[in-house]
């Protein structure tokens, strides 16, 4: 057992240095820093970075807008999804808003936002936009999915609309819930930090991002890009741990 449990790690740490090794490679291979800068001068600019007295600020600011977004755009997905099952109008009326929201592209809703709201709330409300339609579809397919053949077994024994729902409908939900919170949450992250680079919002990722591309400090945008996407992997596995907690506990239950 202690093998199977050191063996994925192994093999990430291989990976992770195969990559490590290519990357320096190349950048000698090309050896013009401006385009690409070596792993090392990347490994430098993070730890100087995150010995910052600013940088735990601007981490935090930015996790709570991202997350703040993502809380939200749950909440609304899931309210959505329940009045679009229940009551057919309100569907016709949002299906074609959500496939609209789902089809445009994320640079011209940060546009729009950024306008509208300014640059301080584009970020939470963008991640909002993005995470709500995914919820939203996935609850839609859970509710597809109830079993008819048990929604008639409880309508024969005349079993009540709270306790089938808990019983029956609930269960499904939660398996097509937390599949969307898993995937929105790196979509999430990606558009906040897209927002605030094109919103410039300040004390944020995306604008220390914005500034080292302007200066053309490309080994300090790389290593803030590489804590966006550490700060997205933790946030995803977080998100699939308690869910995948919670589907045991529901399980057990």
């Amino acid at each position: 057992m202690r093998n199977k449990d050191i063996r994925p790690a192994a093999y990430g740490l291989i990976a992770l240095l195969f990559w490590l090794t290519v990357w320096e490679i190349s950048a000698q291979l090309i050896n013009i820093p401006l385009i690409l800068p070596s792993a090392l001068s990347v490994l430098k600019s993070l730890f100087r970075i995150i010995t910052s007295p600013r940088f735990y600020k601007i981490v935090l600011l930015s996790f709570l807008r991202i997350v703040l977004g993502f809380m939200l755009g749950a909440l609304l997905g899931t309210a959505i999804s329940f009045l679009t099952h229940y009551l057919t109008p309100i569907r016709a009326i949002i299906s074609p808003f959500m496939t609209v929201v789902r089809a445009t592209p994320v640079a011209s809703f940060i546009m729009v936002i950024w306008l509208m709201m300014g640059s301080s709330l584009a970020p939470t409300a963008i991640t909002v936009l993005m995470v709500m339609p995914i919820v939203w579809q996935n609850l839609t397919n859970g509710f597809n999915a109830v079993s008819r053949e048990l929604d008639e077994v409880c309508s024969v024994f005349e079993i009540g609309f709270t306790k089938r729902f808990l019983l029956l409908v609930l269960p499904t939900l939660i398996g097509y819930l937390i599949p969307a919170l898993v995937s929105s949450a790196g979509l999430a992250w990606k558009a906040g930090i897209a927002a605030e680079i094109i919103a410039y919002t300040n004390n944020s990722i995306g604008k220390e991002i914005f500034n080292a591309k302007n200066y053309l400090e490309s080994a300090d945008m790389l290593a803030w890009t590489a804590i966006v996407v550490i700060i997205s992997l933790i946030f995803e596995r977080l998100i699939s741990h308690v869910g995948r907690r919670f589907s045991e506990k529901d399980a057990n239950t």
